[in-house]
């Protein structure tokens, strides 16, 4: 556990992409659910909340097309919370240059 958090903590980029990720998905859920966004808990899973399978693939389809990448549509039952999910997404690195584009972040330096 203390390897993972120094190796996002050694990727500015990968944390980065998994914050406006997981503000994404906490507002959507917010909205969907009609509950305040203080509310939402990034480690509550998608379950627990009451989105069925349906709910969640239409959840990926809305954050695969807030992101502009493709995105396979059981992630949410792969990675089940807000934090799993995001912190999935950000982990691939082809996907995190990708994305660190698309969401007009920083890139992180280079050695």
């Amino acid at each position: 556990m203390d390897s993972m958090m120094s190796e996002r903590a050694a990727d500015p980029g990968a944390a980065a992409i998994e914050r406006e990720i997981a503000g994404w998905m906490r507002g959507y859920l917010a909205e969907l659910l009609e509950i305040p966004l203080e509310e939402i808990d990034d480690d509550t899973s998608f379950d627990r909340y009451g989105l069925d399978s349906l709910a969640s693939v239409g959840m990926i389809g809305d954050l695969e097309e807030w992101l502009g990448v493709e995105l396979d549509p059981v992630l949410a039952s792969d990675h089940p919370s807000i934090r799993a999910l995001a912190r999935a997404l950000a982990a691939d690195e082809r996907r995190r240059l990708l994305l660190t584009r698309r969401l007009r972040l920083p890139a992180a330096s280079r050695p």
